[in-house]
């Protein structure tokens, strides 16, 4: 008995013969997954393809506007019931008795998208997303791709006027602010020499410098000519009352009683001219001094005006480049209003399948047949092991 078990088993005799049992165990094997096969239930699968592109308009820079949506989002989009709902009521129009009891967590496991791997992350690039919908009703699965890609169509349309218009009307008031701060800076700007021309100088002087014309030097210069031609008349009229009182002393010294009479009456006018002189003199001086001062101020006056000037161009320019920018901006804006665009873009539409995707019959038979082949050898095999260690 213990040699019988030593015995080697020759797998290709034992299988040439027991060959019609193997082959009629794998016919039989293979027929039931053949037959099984058709009386499983069959899945269709339908898809249609899209194209999603960045918007020609978004916002930009720092405004705080809601930024376009990525492929990322419209995958979130499909799969919200919200979304789901408007499908299923649209199916329900045309079947209203075969889908009754069908709802959004239904059609979400039916439906499967796929995308890029860099659609997700890169929301500035345009990528295709393809819908696949998998069910054993092949004109409904059909409908349903469909109607994903019409309904996401609209929804993106309706999504694009929305952030679209709200662009607008945050340029529209941007365009308002600037214009009137233009305006605003331009009449600040023109009236604040005339407020506060000299904001460095000292209190006294600025109190001075905000009552002062342009022609206050002039009218200063005039006033001091005046003064110098009378003061010469004064000076002549003096030198002539001098002359006359010398005169006179040397008479007093032939008739002093007589002469002193007319050296006291020679003397008023002469004292009076002597008085006008120096007035004139202090006036003059001082006219010379305000002169000096206006000279001053007039340089100074120049100057802030130079620097309100380069401030004005500065701070103006740049309110009306920033008011070109926008009116630009905001013209571009209305043209995309007027567009009514989608980001999305229809490639490839469903069309009803004709091969199941579930069951694969060949697939199936193929395998159920390797199958039996093994299982049939395995079981040969384990029954010649059996014969020998039963024989005697």
């Amino acid at each position: 008995m213990e040699n019988s078990q030593d015995k080697p088993i020759d797998v290709l005799k034992v299988a040439w013969s027991r060959k019609w049992e193997l082959t009629i165990f794998s016919l039989v094997f293979t027929a039931a997954a053949f037959v099984a096969c058709s009386l499983l239930p069959k899945d269709y699968e339908s898809e249609a393809t899209v194209f999603i592109s960045p918007p020609k308009f978004t916002s930009t820079g720092n405004e705080k506007m809601p930024d376009f949506l990525s492929i990322g989002s419209y995958r979130d989009l499909v799969f919200t019931s919200g979304f789901l709902q408007k499908i299923i009521d649209q199916l329900k129009l045309a079947h209203p008795n075969s889908l009754e009891n069908f709802y959004p967590e239904t059609l979400k496991n039916m439906i499967k998208i796929e995308t890029p791997v860099s659609a997700i992350s890169v929301v500035n690039k345009s990528e295709l997303m393809t819908f696949r919908v998998k069910g054993q009703d092949s004109s409904v699965i059909t409908e349903i791709a469909n109607l994903l890609t019409t309904t996401l169509t609209e929804e993106s349309l309706k999504m694009r006027a929305n952030e679209v218009a709200t662009i607008a009307n945050y340029t529209r008031a941007q365009y308002t602010s600037i214009s009137e701060a233009l305006f605003k800076k331009e009449k600040a700007l023109e009236t604040l020499m005339i407020e506060n021309p000299f904001p460095n100088a000292k209190k006294d002087d600025d109190r001075q410098f905000k009552y002062i014309g342009d022609d206050a030097a002039e009218v200063k210069r005039g006033l001091l000519k005046i003064y110098e031609v009378e003061r010469s008349q004064v000076r002549l009229e003096l030198s002539a009352a001098q002359g006359k009182a010398a005169s006179l002393k040397l008479q007093a010294k032939n008739n002093s009683v007589l002469t002193n009479e007319k050296l006291l009456n020679a003397k008023i006018p002469l004292d009076s001219l002597i008085s006008q002189e120096k007035f004139l003199n202090k006036i003059i001086l001082s006219l010379e001094k305000e002169i000096l001062s206006l000279n001053r101020i007039r340089l100074i006056k120049e100057q802030r005006e130079r620097e309100i000037n380069a401030l004005r161009e500065r701070e103006i320019n740049a309110l009306k480049t920033s008011y070109q920018n926008v009116s630009a901006r905001l013209q571009n804006i209305q043209s995309h209003e007027s567009e009514k665009t989608s980001d999305i873009r229809l490639i490839s539409k469903a069309i009803e399948p004709k091969i199941p995707v579930w069951p694969n019959t060949v697939n199936i038979v193929l395998i159920a047949f390797a199958i039996s082949i093994a299982a049939g050898m395995a079981i040969a095999l384990a029954k010649e092991h059996l014969d020998n260690v039963t024989e005697p």
